[in-house]
């Protein structure tokens, strides 16, 4: 139904790969700095997400929202969490 522009997929069981795939998603997208800290890549993905609408991010087996809720882009596409956990 959705003509996306950009699709995603993010393991998110293991947050030490989900920042590493984010640090590499960063340059993917044509981040200038060679070493981006977390912070910078998780900036930077977000800022080019919400000036190109139109994407579909999936985070994957997300044991804990709260863990992951600072990578979460704020607008400009869509989201789907998938999780194991019935809470």
């Amino acid at each position: 139904k959705y003509p996306y522009i950009l699709r995603a997929w993010f393991p998110a069981e293991n947050l030490d790969q989900l920042r590493q795939k984010y640090i590499e998603f960063s340059k993917i997208l044509g981040i200038k700095d060679e070493k981006p800290t977390i912070e910078i890549a998780t900036t930077y993905v977000k800022e080019w997400l919400a000036k190109h609408p139109g994407w579909l991010i999936v985070y994957d087996n997300v044991e804990n929202y709260k863990d992951i809720e600072h990578f979460l882009p704020e607008d400009g596409g869509h989201v789907i969490l998938t999780t194991r956990n019935r809470n």
